[in-house]
């Protein structure tokens, strides 16, 4: 399998992607977790409700806001979280879909608001990445962050809307050219689809997208940091191909074609799966095979440890068994021989108790004899 994550090291070489994340709320996508051990993550969310829910592993949290203004606003709280927004919900477009009460105004909440910008120097780090989500107000985000957005940032992901669902709105196409002008490019959009209060549900139409702009790698060609952080970007983003291209082209990791020559092998991991850059599957299957990897060479060093330990007992085992093989050949000797004393002892006893016998035949014999003696002499 390819080492994407061995390409990512060679591309960071121990530096961090700064990641901003502005309407934070839900977390981080699963598709960070490519970069777990390469990547800082701040969190903007002014809904405080949202805010105390944020849960912010290795990552820090802020509960303002951002806008093109610093001071105080009104964020005006719906009845869906998700909806609320710092601009009023258009209902004259929204009564044209189903459950548009998702967007009614249940409180407004007086929030802080500070820039990309300040944000940017409130953290003392240069942003490489943003993402945008904050219920129409996109294009004054944008606007907060002229410096980071022209002279750091590499990589930006916006919530943009195709029609007007918060009162007075700027969209897609604003929000389109304010990036090219600083030299970004279009490079990847999800659209999301609405079907409209009809009696057919045949069709839909796009109300907005995610839409995600890089920095054109010709204008920073003289940057392989930045270069190298571009490529690490579009890899977490799931365009490997472009990825690989620059690259290639700026020449940032050597002999990188011996390096990515299994490519095929993580397309037939997609296919196998049937895996979605955009959703995080890939790089969460990814990661997990390369946990699975870990922990399997982790099991094999163990049970190669467990192993050898078992083979070490066995010769140890074998060299008592060797030496206790000699002590009872050796007490087999001197059993051999004790048999043997035995044996002749046993003889001897015999000879012995033949010798007594014939010793007692004589004493009565001559006992007898003395017997008749003193019976003579009686006479």
């Amino acid at each position: 399998m390819i080492d994407i994550f061995g390409i990512i090291d060679k591309l960071l070489d121990n530096r961090k992607i700064v990641f901003f994340d502005i309407g934070g709320a839900g977390g981080s996508h699963p598709r960070w977790e490519l970069l777990s051990n390469h990547i800082e993550i701040f969190y903007s969310e002014p809904n405080s409700d949202s805010y105390e829910k944020l849960q912010t592993l290795n990552s820090k949290k802020f509960n303002y806001a951002i806008g093109d203004k610093k001071g105080k606003n009104l964020l005006f709280i719906t009845s869906k979280d998700e909806c609320s927004s710092i601009l009023r919900p258009n209902f004259t477009f929204l009564n044209n879909f189903p459950n548009p009460d998702r967007f009614n105004i249940v409180s407004e909440q007086s929030i802080e608001v500070t820039t990309i910008d300040d944000f940017s120097k409130i953290i003392d780090k240069k942003i490489h990445a943003l993402k945008i989500d904050v219920q129409g107000a996109a294009y004054q985000v944008l606007n907060s962050g002229r410096q980071v957005i022209s002279n750091d940032s590499l990589c930006v992901e916006v919530e943009t809307e195709f029609c007007e669902v918060y009162a007075g709105q700027q969209l897609f196409p604003e929000i389109f050219n304010y990036l090219i002008e600083f030299g970004y490019k279009l490079v990847d959009i999800n659209p999301i689809r609405w079907k409209r209060n009809s009696t057919t549900n045949i069709g839909s139409e796009i109300v907005f997208c995610d839409a995600l702009f890089v920095k054109d790698p010709e204008l920073i060609s003289n940057d392989r940091e930045k270069l190298s952080n571009l490529c690490v970007l579009l890899m977490a983003y799931g365009n490997f191909n472009y990825a690989f291209s620059i690259i290639e082209k700026y020449c940032l990791i050597e002999s990188f074609e011996e390096i990515s020559k299994n490519i095929n092998d993580m397309e037939s991991i997609i296919e196998q799966y049937n895996l979605n850059f955009s959703d995080g599957q890939f790089f969460a299957e990814l990661k997990r095979l390369h946990k699975k990897l870990d922990i399997n060479k982790y099991e094999n060093d163990s049970l190669r440890e467990k192993i050898d330990k078992l083979v070490s007992n066995i010769n140890s085992c074998n060299k008592d068994n060797s030496v206790l093989r000699e002590k009872y050949k050796s007490s087999q000797d001197e059993v051999v021989a004790q048999r043997d004393k035995l044996v002749k002892l046993r003889t001897d006893l015999k000879l012995s108790n033949s010798s007594n016998f014939e010793l007692r035949e004589k004493y009565k014999y001559l006992n007898d004899e003395l017997l008749l003696l003193k019976n003579k002499h009686h006479l």
